[in-house]
């Protein structure tokens, strides 16, 4: 007994120290994967087996003992399903090997402590790394019961002598075999997790350090040297990161900030503090300013603080707009007419800034509600006023709202005042909660007005009066122009009359020069003709009313060509019309826009082998933009003013025929159509000649 006592102590000795290697062996970093680790771990349990049978004690013939039950076991306890299945392969390959009478129920015993394991793992509660030495004993216990019952399936003979020789040193030896080795296990896989939460830790104390978008850096609370810096730091700042580790904190402070720097550094404690703001130097000689965040911690066995900075400087500047925007404003209401406000009505209170009650022309009140308000204002004013203010308020009322009201100073002057308001909260019901505005003083804007007014309605009488003298002149001007246009008809045909007659009569006995003389008086009278029929229809076009229908451009247009074809077909001309729109106008007067406008691009292409002229339209706001071009000879845009007076002409009669009346007609004709005539020219590059019309006729007053 004793002496089987020692060899399985021995056995168990050798399974401790092989347990030792194994723990220093897979405790080294490998480049294997989780499921290859596993796999190294169960061939080397399965080795670890394989030594333990070598060096195994043997009862008789073909039943040996070892703690391979223990290893595979807690191998299934610890290490899990796949190293100990691989573990259960191996010593099963090997045990069957080795033969005897116990080989297969030896296979079996390493098949079922594995399996126990593995079993006890999976429904067990709480941490392996926390197992007791109670647990492990009675797991040691189970599984050397289960171990000695399989052993039972040997023949009767020598199963009673495996009982009588090995049961009592086996289930003495094994259970504390079982805790020995489970403690090893287990305090290994306690540093295991330690050494996890270490990296892990580290892992992300580095994913945020690196990572981390603000600057952030490490410094030797001693030397005040840079020990590590993030990359946000090299960015922010300017400097390389060898740049950073050469210098000190001191180094990206201005000189002025130095000393209020050690003197902080010597006040920081343990923990997390926040030193406020501060000034930092970049790089590139620009100051920013920065919200410091600083930790002490222990780097590379330094004391040492970690540093969280925060650019702040747009804040700043932001801040710092705003607080002189603030200031403009308070100078701005204080030395001006007007006033902010801000309305509570869940308090009734009324923030409001200091000149707001002046303008009311009362002293401060400290409180200020809708009484107060309404006792300010002008009794005839009172009502509009709340019933206003109420319907603002109210459930779905309007947000934005203004008006003037009077107020009556304590020298009874009485002063204009303009509210512009606006609700700016609302709660569940839709009713105003909250009312933002501004108060300002209008007094001389309606004197103003009121002024204004007065003068416009002098001003409009004296339009009327001028407007009726200037419609009666016009009147009288176009009767005259009708009644001398018509009257100097009669002397005309008497001059034509005595011409006719004394060539009829005479005209073999004149001379060249008499003849001369006689077609000179009968050109002019003719000429002369010409012109008075021009002025008649001029007089004829501004008294005319204008009736108004729709008129398709495209068939007056083809119309007009029609009657100018005599001129049309001794010329050769390219024509370009494009489709145009219809339009409201007066048909004969329309048709005489356009008969001048054609007419003249005809007769000013003259010289011209080829004519070209263009007919078209562009769309122009409310307008459409009608243009008729030509390539003749144009004129001078200098002139241009001249174009449209009336008997104004920019070419000689001998050069060109008229009686520069046509175009005073055409803008007459457009403007009684509300639109606007106009041309651009180049010399002996041609004209363009514009007109525009109302898309939608509406009767201007």
């Amino acid at each position: 007994m004793i002496t089987v006592l020692v060899t399985l102590i021995q056995n168990t000795a050798l399974l401790l120290a092989m347990m030792v290697v194994f723990d220093l062996v897979t405790s080294r970093k490998t480049v294997y994967g989780q499921w290859g680790r596993q796999a190294v771990a169960g061939l080397i349990v399965g080795g670890l087996c394989i030594g333990l049978m070598i060096a195994s004690f043997q009862l008789e013939s073909g039943i040996i003992f070892d703690t391979r039950s223990v290893l595979l076991s807690l191998s299934g306890l610890f290490l899990g399903p796949l190293p100990t299945i691989l573990a259960m392969v191996i010593a099963s390959a090997y045990r069957l090997l080795m033969g005897g009478i116990a080989a297969l129920p030896g296979t079996g015993v390493i098949l079922a402590t594995g399996t126990i394991g593995i079993l006890w793992r999976h429904y067990r509660r709480g941490r392996l790394e926390n197992i007791s030495f109670r647990e492990l004993y009675l797991f040691g216990v189970v599984v050397h019961i289960i171990m000695l019952s399989i052993l039972m399936t040997l023949p009767r003979e020598a199963a009673q002598r495996v009982i009588e020789g090995i049961g009592l040193p086996v289930m003495v030896v094994y259970p504390i075999a079982t805790i020995a080795l489970g403690w090893l296990l287990a305090n290994r896989l306690q540093r295991e997790n330690a050494s996890h939460a270490i990296r892990e830790s580290e892992k992300k104390y580095r994913l945020l350090f690196e990572s981390n978008p603000l600057p952030m850096w490490v410094y030797d609370m001693e030397t005040l040297a840079f020990l590590s810096v993030n990359d946000a730091a090299v960015v922010k700042y300017g400097y390389s990161r060898e740049e950073f580790l050469r210098m000190t904190i001191k180094d990206i402070r201005p000189a002025e900030d130095v000393l209020k720097l050690l003197e902080n550094v010597q006040l920081s404690t343990s923990g997390l503090y926040e030193s406020g703001v501060w000034r930092h130097c970049k790089k590139d000689g620009s100051l920013i300013f920065v919200e410091i965040t600083s930790y002490v911690i222990g780097f590379e066995g330094r004391k040492a603080e970690l540093i969280l900075s925060n650019d702040i400087t747009e804040r700043i500047k932001a801040e710092e707009k705003l607080r002189e925007s603030e200031e403009r404003l308070r100078l701005a209401t204080e030395q001006s007419n007007v006033a902010v406000w801000e309305y509570d009505l869940n308090t009734y209170s009324l923030s409001r800034s200091p000149n707001h009650d002046r303008l009311y022309g009362i002293g401060w009140q400290q409180k200020w509600d809708n009484d107060t308000f309404l006792n300010a204002i002008h009794p005839d004013d009172r009502e509009y006023s709340n019933n206003l203010i109420r319907n603002v308020v109210c459930a779905n009322g309007p947000d934005n709202y203004s008006y003037d009201f009077r107020v009556i100073f304590p020298d009874h002057t009485i002063r204009w005042l303009l509210v512009n308001g606006r609700v700016i909260e609302r709660n569940e019901t839709g009713q105003g909660i909250k009312v933002r505005g501004t108060l300002m003083d209008i007094t001389e804007r309606k004197q103003f007005q009121e002024k204004l007014e007065t003068l416009n309605a002098q001003l409009e009488q004296k339009v009327r009066q001028r407007t009726a003298l200037l419609e009666e002149a016009n009147k009288e001007l176009e009767a005259f122009s009708y009644s001398v246009s018509h009257d100097l008809r009669a002397p005309l045909r008497h001059i034509n009359g005595y011409v006719d007659m004394l060539n009829r009569k005479y005209y073999d006995k004149l001379d060249e020069k008499a003849r001369h003389y006689l077609d000179t008086i009968s050109g002019a009278a003719t000429k002369m003709g010409t012109l008075i029929d021009d002025l008649l229809q001029f007089s004829r076009t501004g008294r005319k009313e204008i009736s108004f229908t729709e008129l398709d451009l495209n068939i007056l247009v083809k119309e007009v060509l029609k009657e100018l074809e005599p001129v049309i077909n001794a010329r050769k001309i390219k024509w370009d019309i494009q489709e145009l729109p219809k339009v409201s106008g007066d048909y004969t007067l329309m048709k005489l826009v356009w008969t001048n406008l054609i007419d003249n691009a005809i007769k000013y292409t003259r010289n011209q082998p080829v004519a070209k002229i263009s007919v078209g339209y562009k769309t122009e706001m409310e307008n459409f933009v009608f243009c008729i071009s030509d390539n003749g000879v144009g004129f001078d845009m200098k002139y241009a003013n001249k174009l449209f007076g009336v008997f104004q002409r920019l070419h000689s009669q001998s050069e060109f025929e008229g009686t520069g009346i046509g175009l005073a007609n055409v803008q007459r004709i457009i403007h009684k159509h509300s639109g606007r005539v106009w041309a651009e020219a180049e010399k002996d590059r041609g004209a363009s000649f514009y007109f525009s019309l109302p898309k939608i006729w509406e009767e201007r007053v």
